[in-house]
């Protein structure tokens, strides 16, 4: 009964004592708050340079597109750190590794050059791909 009233807890050599889900959660409600700010920020800062151009407060110079490039990299990091979070919310570690073990497995060179039917005027030329060194003894 007293695991539910511990927040914190300690790792245990490679097994995890949290919930993945609580992480992931966690991890993406960072990032939605990072983005928000972000684009709050942004907004008002564009919205004060719209409508009142003249203030002295706000004049455009290295300050403003300072702003800018900073609240610009909250916008772009919150926002695919969230739809980062969001894609790898259901997947676990062992799919994600045979996902990249099948993708390892497939052939790209093959699919990659264009078949006549493609290009018809250019001749093909199988040597590119069939050669010795493409797959290895």
């Amino acid at each position: 009964m007293s695991r539910l009233f511990r927040l914190l807890e300690k790792k245990r050599g490679e097994r995890r004592t949290g919930s993945n889900l609580v992480g992931s959660v966690g991890e993406a409600l960072l990032y939605g708050a990072m983005f928000l700010l972000g684009v709050t920020a942004l907004s008002t800062l564009i919205a004060v340079h719209v409508w009142q151009p003249q203030s002295a407060w706000y004049a455009v110079g290295v300050g403003f597109w300072l702003m800018v490039v900073v609240l610009s990299s909250f916008v772009v990091t919150g926002g695919v750190g969230l739809i980062w979070t969001v894609v790898r919310l259901g997947i676990s570690a062992e799919r994600r590794s045979a996902f990249a073990t099948h993708a390892g497995g497939l052939d790209l060179i093959h699919e990659a050059v264009p078949r006549s039917k493609d290009h018809p005027t250019i001749p093909a030329f199988d040597g590119l791909t069939n050669s010795p060194g493409t797959e290895l003894a």
